[in-house]
């Protein structure tokens, strides 16, 4: 009962938007940084739970590799507000894979997932966002390219 009241509370503070073609919420003025960051944390649940996360998860079991995820609040002022949605690629060690052709870059993944836009903070429903979706497939066939 209680998650309800608090969905329908923050879907009372956003309103959908286009931008780009894909579907972004648009965050009232009057939003507490606690209901961004429920919707950063829901973003990330969701993007975990989905089919493409699953096939991600499948590849890095057949190469023994896990990851990480985060969230990256590069900008924390929510007149300047920005965060990132971050996977790293780590091996048995902890430590970050590096790419086959590119020695000094990890294979990782990180998109935008809230920025300010017009003295609103946006954020991006990266499961329908076509380049976050199209930077996932790319990050399963590098690491089932791994050695």
């Amino acid at each position: 009962m209680g998650s309800r009241h608090n969905s329908t509370l923050l879907e009372s503070k956003v309103y959908a938007c286009s931008y780009k073609k894909e579907m972004d919420m648009v965050f009232n003025k009057a939003v507490e940084r606690d209901e961004i960051e429920q919707f950063e944390r829901d973003c990330v649940k969701k993007i975990t739970d989905s089919a493409i996360f699953m096939r991600l998860k499948r590849a890095l079991d057949i190469k023994k590799l896990s990851f990480n995820i985060e969230v990256q609040h590069t900008e924390p002022n929510l007149k300047k507000y920005c965060s990132h949605f971050v996977i790293n690629i780590i091996n048995k060690k902890g430590e970050m894979v590096f790419e086959d052709d590119e020695p000094n870059s990890c294979l990782m993944l990180c998109e935008t997932i809230c920025f300010i836009r017009n003295g609103h903070i946006i954020g991006i429903d990266l499961l329908s966002d076509k380049e976050f979706l199209e930077s996932l497939e790319l990050l399963i066939k590098q690491v089932s390219k791994c050695a």
